[in-house]
C-alpha cells in the first residue's frame, strides 16, 4: 500500500517494550499488523495516509535541541531510563 506520494507507508514496531530496537515495516505487513491489533479500516486508512505522505521536513533530523540546550538530544528510551524512579509508586 502506498499513500498519495506513491511511497510505501512505514510503521515502526518495537521489538521490546523496554528496548530501543525498531524495525520499519511497509505496506501490507503494516496493514496486517494494524488489523491484527484491532484497528478499524477507517483508522488504517488514516495511518496509511499519514505515514505514506509525511513531508521531508517531518522526517529530517535536525540539531535544534543541541543548539538550544548545548547538549545533544536523547532518545525517549534513554530519557525514560534516567527518570524511571519518578514513575514508580
Amino acid at each position: 500500500m502506498a499513500g498519495r506520494s506513491g511511497r510505501p507507508a512505514p510503521h515502526r514496531f518495537s521489538r521490546s517494550r523496554l528496548g530501543p530496537a525498531r524495525t520499519a515495516i511497509h505496506g501490507e505487513e503494516a496493514v496486517a499488523r494494524w488489523r491484527a491489533a484491532g484497528q478499524s479500516e477507517e483508522v488504517i486508512g488514516f495511518l496509511l495516509q499519514v505515514y505514506g505522505n509525511t513531508p521531508e521536513v517531518g522526517r529530517t533530523v535536525v540539531d535544534t535541541v543541541e543548539k538550544v540546550t548545548g547538549r545533544p538530544a536523547r532518545s525517549f528510551a534513554r530519557w525514560a531510563a534516567g527518570h524511571a524512579d519518578a514513575f514508580k509508586t
